[in-house]
């Protein structure tokens, strides 16, 4: 499971709102977001400044689940958010690792159009902190 960051000097929330706007610029739904500090705060655990965005399209997992529909279990795509002292890191999969994992012969064009979306998004976060 090959993971890729991205590492900048803003703060999380900073990043978190850009991620909406890339999101919503490549017309991505954002189904989720689990805001860890809150969840940790709420129940007396010692809270971190992190977050998990779950994000994808039905068109786009259609493509995934056409080749396998065990990769539910990675639908929709997930970014996560966390504090690295005075930046914030942005961590997520190389879609190759993802179908990989679930044996899918030939993913090429669809981990390239994964990963080109993912790295679109990084970049749209990277140039505007």
């Amino acid at each position: 499971m090959a993971l890729k960051r991205l590492e900048v000097s803003t703060t999380p929330e900073r990043v978190m709102s850009l991620l909406q706007e890339a999101l919503e610029a490549k017309k991505l739904k954002v189904y989720c977001v689990v805001n860890h500090y809150s969840d940790m705060a709420e129940y007396g655990a010692t809270p971190f400044r992190a977050y998990t965005v779950l994000f994808g399209s039905p068109a786009l997992s259609s493509l995934f689940l056409a080749k396998n529909a065990e990769l539910s279990l990675d639908m929709p795509l997930r970014i996560a958010v966390v504090s690295a002292g005075d930046k914030t890191r942005i961590v997520f999969r190389d879609a190759h690792y993802i179908f990989v994992d679930f044996q899918v012969v030939n993913p090429e064009e669809l981990t390239n159009m994964i990963n080109r979306i993912v790295e679109d998004i990084m970049h749209y976060v990277e140039t505007r902190v």
